[in-house]
């Protein structure tokens, strides 16, 4: 379907999908910051930049990524005005270089409009291109007092580059999520205009199956990530017909990261990363139901993990904030390391050292889990017996 009537039919299932992981997010994200005991670090002011708009709706009025935003934004304050903290600012972005969609959306934000004035709307009718040339773009993005959340939901592939990739990896306090065709990649893989603006390896790229494309392509992203740079990415993985596209996301917090994984479990039960067999896993094929095979009973990225966890305690002690780290990087939540801990304490093969007091403990609260983390509470020791 063309840019110009994408909007003017109703969304199809992936488009759904797709926005149902922003608005998840999203939910996710305010509490963070606009909750006066979850913000810790006392910012000043919240953004959050829709950059590729369109006027708000489809074809059948349902809500796009702004008007879902806004109604975020509502609801938290109509359900949690007494949470909310009185001297955070809060503003959101508006793009689209589409001046009829800007328009319309202006009129749509105008019926929606919460009474309680408590956010500031600010439009823009430019190229993509031209936006963070802008300083009342650039000035939030690159404030350490202001949090940010940039959605870029753009058509095919060029926009996000590598340039403007490696710009919002070092903004202070910045999470991304953007859309991107990834089929579109690895048909183009090779020509020139894609290699210079995407950070891939076409021979590398054109070998990946197209199960797993979307994935390779946010591993290629990882690797632009500016040295020095703490900014962690997750994809999920979206097939629309018989192409693949997807959402990659990027955070320069664990939180983001634990936040993101949280949505996307949420609508993957088996390895939180598609909305497809992207494994061919058994288990998958059979709806659910027991098989033959134990083996054939769960998922191969679980229990991937699970053995490289295990073969890394076997190797090396690890304390609860190491397990945290580890588990998030891998795509997987505190959840699993605990249902694999638990595993391995009932088998008696897992050592658990009081790190104050150096006494061995038996299994229980395992202490994983942002709070700890981000106050460098180490609490335990973990370690398999060979």
């Amino acid at each position: 379907m063309s840019k110009q009537h994408f909007h003017e039919t109703e969304f199809d299932d992936a488009t759904r999908l797709k926005l149902d992981i922003f608005r998840g997010y999203v939910r996710e994200w305010i509490p963070v910051f606009l909750t006066k005991y979850q913000n810790k670090k006392n910012y000043k002011r919240i953004c959050i930049f829709d950059l590729f708009s369109g006027h708000g709706t489809d074809g059948a009025k349902n809500f796009g990524s702004p008007l879902l935003i806004y109604e975020e934004l509502k609801k938290y304050c109509k359900e949690h005005i007494e949470l909310k903290s009185p001297n955070i600012q809060t503003d959101l972005f508006f793009n689209d270089s589409n001046t009829k969609h800007i328009k319309s959306l202006e009129k749509r934000l105008s019926q929606e409009r919460c009474q309680n004035n408590c956010c500031n709307v600010h439009l823009f009718n430019r190229p993509f291109s031209e936006l963070l040339e802008d300083d009342e773009i650039k000035q939030p993005l690159e404030s350490g007092d202001t949090a940010c959340l940039v959605i870029m939901d753009q058509f095919g592939v060029k926009e996000v580059d590598r340039t403007i990739f490696r710009f919002f990896a070092q903004c202070p306090v910045t999470d991304i999520m953007f859309f991107i065709s990834s089929a579109h990649v690895k048909r183009f893989a090779g020509e020139s205009s894609f290699n210079t603006r995407l950070p891939i390896d076409p021979v590398e790229i054109k070998k990946t199956d197209n199960k797993n494309i979307h994935r390779k392509l946010c591993e290629s992203y990882k690797k632009i990530i500016p040295a020095n740079t703490k900014y962690y990415l997750a994809p999920f993985s979206i097939l629309k017909g018989k192409n693949i596209y997807g959402v990659i996301f990027g955070s320069g917090e664990l939180l983001g990261l634990e936040k993101f994984l949280t949505v996307t479990w949420g609508i993957d039960k088996g390895t939180g990363e598609a909305n497809y067999d992207i494994d061919n896993d058994p288990i998958r094929k059979n709806q659910g139901s027991k098989l033959l095979f134990g083996e054939m009973n769960t998922y191969k990225k679980c229990d991937a993990f699970a053995e490289e966890l295990k073969e890394t305690l076997i190797s090396n002690s690890m304390d609860n904030l190491q397990l945290y780290s580890f588990c998030l990087g891998h795509g997987f939540l505190p959840k699993h390391v605990r249902e694999c801990l638990n595993k391995w304490s009932e088998v008696g093969i897992l050592d658990i050292v009081n790190i104050q007091t150096n006494v061995k403990l038996r299994k229980g609260s395992y202490y994983i889990g942002w709070d700890y983390f981000n106050k460098n509470d180490r609490k335990l020791m973990f370690r398999i017996k060979e």
